[in-house]
């Protein structure tokens, strides 16, 4: 691949200002009958002197969190993950609300590495009263559209998370916002460019506008770059078409211009599945 690409929100302000545009419904709502109430820090009284007053970091999870955003700044995802897998597993407090300090980034990290399962088990191993936050409903809902390959949701649903995490903050203390965006922008990239590659093996010929659904980018963003994928595009029917694949890989498979999501999507299965 030459050049990186660039997502529609390039940048933790861009992604701030798409997100509050495309506020998606989650897919799952959870009930909060019955469900305990969430454990937070009890209100400091405001201090006399003016400043900023100090971080109180009263649970492991406040201690572990400058941490997980020095590694995400120089962008060791793994190194990520497997600090936040420990300390998540191993901390006590696991039903205080700052919980999500770690889950947020751990979640986000899993998506930019591709790794869905343990996303997942990340979210489903919270306590219900945290399960129900509308953090982890926002991260859930952005699962579900990469699982389950809605291409044409992933990226309102990116932005979704962005909006509710600077909106309902679960430490209001933390700047986790900022953190998450940092977080979407990268998995954005990263999916993107998996995206073009899969579409390059799987089509032959791809009207703009399905091309389009599938990298959640705008004309102008997308044709230049095509041209570095070195796709050529006939303006006058609106149509891309990929370099030519290894004609020994899904030969077959041939797909025109009226391909569907759903067609995209077996096809994309076959290809992930040859590459492991």
């Amino acid at each position: 691949m030459s050049g990186p690409l660039t997502p529609p929100p390039s940048s933790a302000v861009e992604i701030q200002d798409a997100a509050r545009s495309s506020v998606p419904p989650p897919d799952t709502q959870q009930s909060d009958a019955g469900a305990e109430p969430i454990v937070t820090d009890p209100p400091t009284q405001e201090p006399v002197a003016t400043g900023s007053a100090p971080l109180q970091f009263t649970t492991h999870y406040h201690i572990l969190f400058p941490s997980l955003a020095d590694i995400a700044g120089k962008g060791d995802y793994k190194e990520l993950v497997r600090l936040a897998e420990r300390g998540d597993l191993h901390a006590d407090n696991d039903d205080h609300v700052s919980r999500l300090l770690v889950t947020a980034p751990l979640v986000l990290s899993y998506l930019i590495l591709d790794n869905l399962p343990p996303a997942r088990f990340a979210l489903t191993r919270l306590p219900s009263q945290l399960a129900a936050h509308p953090v982890s409903q926002a991260l859930l809902s952005l699962l579900n559209a990469v699982w389950e390959k809605y291409y044409d949701q992933v990226y309102a649903r990116a932005a979704n998370v962005v909006t509710v995490v600077q909106k309902e903050p679960p430490v209001p203390d933390f700047d986790l916002g900022t953190f998450v965006a940092t977080l979407v922008t990268a998995f954005i990239d990263t999916f993107q460019r998996k995206t073009f590659a899969l579409l390059s093996k799987a089509y032959s010929s791809i009207p703009l506008p399905l091309a389009q659904t599938y990298l959640g980018m705008q004309a102008e963003q997308l044709l230049p770059i095509a041209e570095q994928f070195k796709w050529s595009y006939d303006a006058t029917a609106q149509v891309l078409s990929p370099v030519a694949s290894d004609p020994t890989t899904f030969s077959a498979k041939g797909l025109g211009p009226g391909s569907t999501l759903a067609t995209f999507n077996s096809v994309a299965d076959s290809l992930i599945l040859e590459s492991r």
